[in-house]
């Protein structure tokens, strides 16, 4: 039996990852070979929409138990949050870094939004060009990304909204977790 699980607008993350000629290579080749699969699980209606032209089961993600949760950031990051909770409203994300989360969408408005600050707990291919446009537009101050991090729901606490950026995901983890966490 091969299950194969789809996440994602699949087309969209795909030219967001690699360009729309590498990424229609890629999408041919993923669609050939999910003709294969005894299985396509999406993980919502809309994502499963995608794939109408085989029968694609859904099956909606999990989320932790929050409730009686005394997990905590690491202190160090949790007093640099602090400081900038201190003197702005702070919107945070977590995630992988790559173009598709659409976290440079954040750094741009910090631009506008002078009483804001952005959190971003994440690493990935996209992370240092996010540092070097928080400079280039002058926010670097208001932008705190810290990186990979172990179970990154611990951060969420320190958060006074939690930012959903992302231009293809269909249902995330991290929205579904930070949803749970308030």
């Amino acid at each position: 039996v091969w299950v194969s699980t789809i996440h994602q607008q699949t087309l969209k993350d795909l030219f967001f990852r690699f360009g729309m000629l590498k990424g229609l290579c890629v999408y041919g080749i993923w669609n050939f070979a999910l003709l294969f699969c005894s299985v396509t699980v999406a993980v919502s209606k809309a994502v499963s929409r995608g794939y109408w032209w085989r029968k694609t089961q859904v099956i909606y993600n999990g989320i932790l138990d929050f409730q009686g949760s005394n997990d905590r950031c690491d202190p160090i990051d949790h007093e640099k949050i602090k400081c900038l909770r201190g003197k702005y409203f702070v919107l945070g994300a977590m995630g992988n870094v790559i173009r598709c989360k659409g976290f440079e969408q954040v750094v741009c408005a910090l631009r506008k939004c002078k009483n804001c600050a952005f959190v971003l707990v994440g690493d990935g291919p996209e992370r240092k060009n996010l540092i070097r446009l928080s400079k280039e537009l002058g926010v670097e101050d208001r932008f705190l990304s810290l990186g990979y991090r172990t179970a990154g729901w611990r951060y969420l606490q320190t958060f006074d909204v939690y930012v959903l950026s992302s231009r293809s995901e269909g249902c995330c983890q991290a929205g579904l977790e930070a949803n749970c966490a308030g």
